[in-house]
This record gives structure tokens, C-alpha cells and sequence, in this order.
């Protein structure tokens, strides 16, 4: 029987692969999150200072939030489309039979293979501002950016059920991407990436409190305040962040279970 330590090295060689034969798209991977903190700096010094950004979001280096802020954007929305369209993505290919024929269970497939695809993905993203914000901030930003990398790892893993209920909303609703192409809008919303939760309506601010990236984004506020974070509070996201995760993921693999049962009845079209 294929081995979980298979799929996690055919998944690692497809991302090693993947970025190797598409520089293109490696290169503009590195280059996004600094074209994101670009445009907000240039946009916003338009409308107030650093400093007043600096006082409303409650952090002592802008520069080193933003940086975080646009790698944890951008590596949430990496997570969402790689576990949420990798049925689809197999459904293109017309690979999709023959994964729901390996003897390894579809659920089984989807979780791993996208866990493996997300972590190698947050790392990438969180890398390719590291020479930035050591340059900018020093050395001890650098260090900083280990705690966000860290909760980022453990984020990842709420994102993943919610992904995966997306992708299998997306198969069986015969879909290609529009359940996908809402979720990353709205993860970015609730997420108070560039600006605080509370400025939300009501019903939104309650929303965010479910969602996974949010409690990514206080650790970066926490790292961006130059200090050690209380131990409590380090405690109160992880909790969170695995309830979430446990939440989510029995969700999205009883999904999964229901989805493999309903495309094996009907075939995969």
C-alpha cells in the first residue's frame, strides 16, 4: 500500500519541479509581497504617516508588519488555492480517476498531499522577505520573523479544512474555481491583514474570530512590537488555532469522505 511518507516525497518533488521549470513564476512569488507592502506604503503615506499606521495598529515597526503582513496574505492565499484546487486541478488533467483508484483513501490523498504543498508554500513566502526586513530592521527582525513563520505552520492547518471544503463544494457543484476565487477575498477580509478587525460591521467582526489567519496576523503584531510575547497570549493563539484546526479539518474530511462516496457513485464528469 502507497505509504503517507510517498505521498509527502512525490508532493515535495512536484513543488521542487514546479518552481524549477516556471522561474517566471518563481521570481513574481518572491517579488509579491514585496509589491504588496509597495503599494500600501505608497497609497497610504497618502492619506497618513507611518507613525499613525504605527499608533492604530498597535505595533512599534511598520515596516516589519507589513513585510509579515503581506507574507502571511500571501502565503494564506497559496494555501487556499493549492488545497482547494487540487481536485480540480486533477480534474483538468484528467488524473482524477485514477487518484480515487490509488489504494490510499481520496481523503487521505487530499489532506496530505496539501499539507505538504502548504507548509513548503508558507516557507517560501515567509523567505523571500527575510534579506528585506534583516536589511531594514536588523538581525533581531530577522529573528522575529521565526515566531510568525512558527504560528504560520500551525495556522496552515485550520486553512486546510476550509480549503478542502471549498474544493469539494467546487467537484461537486462541477465548478472549476468560483468557490475558491470567493474564499480568498473573503480570508483577506476577516483576516485584518492591513487594517484592525474592529473597524468591520458587527456581524463581520464576529465572522473574523473563526478565522485562522486572523490569530497569524496578532502574532505578527506581537513580533512587530520588538518585545517577548506573554506566554499567555502565545498560549491563547495556539489553543485557538488548534481547536480551529480540529474544527475544521474533522469538517472538511467527513466532506471529503461524502464527496469520494458521491463522485464513485455518479463518476467523475
Amino acid at each position: 500500500m502507497t505509504s503517507l511518507w510517498n505521498i509527502m516525497q512525490a508532493e515535495l518533488r512536484v513543488q521542487y519541479y514546479w518552481l524549477k521549470n516556471n522561474k517566471v513564476m518563481m521570481a513574481m512569488s518572491l517579488l509579491w509581497p514585496y509589491l504588496m507592502v509597495f503599494i500600501m506604503v505608497s497609497f497610504g503615506t497618502a492619506f497618513g504617516s507611518l507613525e499613525e499606521f504605527k499608533e492604530k495598529m498597535g505595533i512599534a515597526s511598520p515596516i516589519l508588519y507589513l513585510f509579515a503582513g503581506s507574507a502571511v496574505a500571501t502565503a494564506s492565499l497559496s494555501v487556499i488555492d493549492n488545497a482547494a484546487g487540487i481536485g480540480t486541478w486533477h480534474k483538468w488533467l484528467g488524473t482524477l480517476p485514477y487518484v480515487m483508484l490509488v489504494p490510499r483513501r481520496f481523503p487521505v490523498y487530499l489532506l496530505i498531499s496539501s499539507l505538504v504543498t502548504s507548509l513548503v508554500q508558507v516557507a517560501f513566502n515567509l523567505a523571500s522577505i527575510a534579506p528585506a526586513v534583516i536589511v531594514l530592521e536588523g538581525f533581531h527582525a530577522g529573528l522575529q520573523l521565526l515566531l510568525i513563520l512558527f504560528f504560520m505552520f500551525i495556522g496552515t492547518l485550520p486553512l486546510l479544512g476550509i480549503a478542502l471544503l471549498g474544493g469539494i463544494a467546487s467537484l461537486l457543484a462541477s465548478e472549476e474555481s468560483d468557490v475558491i476565487n470567493f474564499l480568498n477575498p473573503l480570508l483577506l477580509l476577516l483576516s485584518g491583514v492591513f487594517y484592525p478587525v474592529k473597524m468591520l460591521p458587527y456581524i463581520l467582526r464576529v465572522a473574523a474570530y473563526y478565522i485562522p489567519t486572523k490569530y497569524v496576523v496578532d502574532a505578527a503584531k506581537l513580533a512587530a512590537t520588538y518585545t517577548t510575547p506573554p506566554g499567555s497570549t502565545v498560549m491563547y493563539i495556539l489553543y485557538i488555532l488548534t481547536l480551529l484546526a480540529l474544527l475544521y479539518n474533522a469538517l472538511g474530511l467527513t466532506g471529503a469522505v461524502y464527496a469520494e462516496k458521491e463522485l464513485r457513485r455518479r463518476g467523475v464528469r
